[in-house]
């Protein structure tokens, strides 16, 4: 019977060997996983301080980074070199492809949404001046019909119109 026990314990710490190292490679795999960490907003007085590029200024940190070299031996700037600059516009190009594809993805999502909005408006609004024209021919005989859809005589001018690009929906009074 002894020598079941010692092989039964033999066992064990075997399995608890398969299981130590089993939880270091998982540990090792985890600790090997990047974490993006998102950045924080900005407030609206941070990003009015902010400097604004122009459209190509890539190109510009590139001849700059160009000619710095060529003259490394005159330029010197505390805490910058050209391989440093260099990083800098490659992680500011990068965040805007990722900025731009994201970007994409939403608008494709964001345009069918934005369909569906013009068709429901468009068929609401149709509806609407059904009902307007209705009252108008109704009004001649009963002047209080044509009183009361007097207000849309403003809706329907042709000064009126809702601009395309607004955002928010048009209250309802």
């Amino acid at each position: 019977m002894a020598t079941k026990k010692t092989s039964k314990k033999s066992s064990t710490k075997k399995t608890r060997a398969k299981k130590s190292a089993a939880k270091k490679k998982s540990a090792k795999k985890s600790s090997s996983r990047t974490r993006v960490v998102s950045a924080p907003r900005l407030t609206d007085e941070q990003r009015a301080s902010l400097l604004r590029p122009p459209a190509d200024y890539d190109d510009a940190i590139g001849t700059s980074v160009s000619a710095w070299e060529a003259n490394r031996a005159h330029l010197r700037v505390p805490g910058l070199s050209p391989a440093k600059l260099r990083t800098l516009a490659g992680r500011a190009q990068r965040a805007w492809e990722r900025e731009n594809e994201l970007r994409q993805k939403y608008e494709a999502k964001l345009g069918a949404l934005v369909d569906a909005r013009m068709l429901a408006e468009n068929e609401a609004w149709r509806a609407a001046l059904d009902v307007y024209d209705l009252s108008k021919s109704v009004g001649r005989r009963l002047p209080e019909v044509a009183q009361a859809f007097e207000f849309m005589t403003d809706y329907t001018s042709k000064g009126r119109r809702r601009d395309a690009q607004e955002d928010e929906p048009p209250a309802s009074e």
